[in-house]
């Protein structure tokens, strides 16, 4: 016979807002784990454009064709020579790109490639809030990317 006594089927209240608490704790560590959206992005985009300029460097040297590029505080653009000394902008794989943000550049920002001497040096410096990274053409001609922290 029951004396009075209910038998619990439940959470009380308390033990669920205890819960929730835990589980915010644990999300909000978790969080703060997560790199920094932002800097991947750049970094991305700065790998975007080192392969671009290794691109066009293989694409210069094969076709025998001089090609331009651009790097500006909101993208870059790839022009090939063409007829009458006209450039013309340049399409996929080295079609024009943006940055996510605006970008502060020091160094060379414009490059003829194809018409360089193997010697000149070639380097743009690249700032996005405080990410800041160099891109530089090697002694092999090639194209690297170096993030500076």
């Amino acid at each position: 016979m029951e004396t009075g006594k209910k038998k619990s089927q439940g959470f009380t209240l308390i033990e669920f807002l205890v819960v929730l608490v835990i589980l915010s704790v644990v999300l909000g560590l978790a969080t703060l784990r997560l790199p920094n959206q932002d800097q991947r992005y750049f970094q991305d985009r700065l790998e975007q454009l080192t392969a671009g300029l290794n691109i066009a460097q293989d694409e210069s040297v094969i076709t025998g064709v001089p090609i331009l590029v651009q790097i500006d505080p909101v993208g870059w653009r790839f022009y090939q020579l063409h007829a009458r000394n006209q450039f013309r902008l340049l399409q996929s794989p080295l079609a024009p790109q943006d940055w996510h943000k605006k970008v502060e550049l020091s160094g060379l920002t414009e490059l003829v490639i194809g018409q360089e001497s193997i010697t000149e040096p070639w380097s743009v410096e690249i700032k996005q809030d405080q990410f800041k990274a160099q891109i530089s053409k090697t002694e092999m001609l090639l194209f690297q990317l170096q993030i500076i922290r």
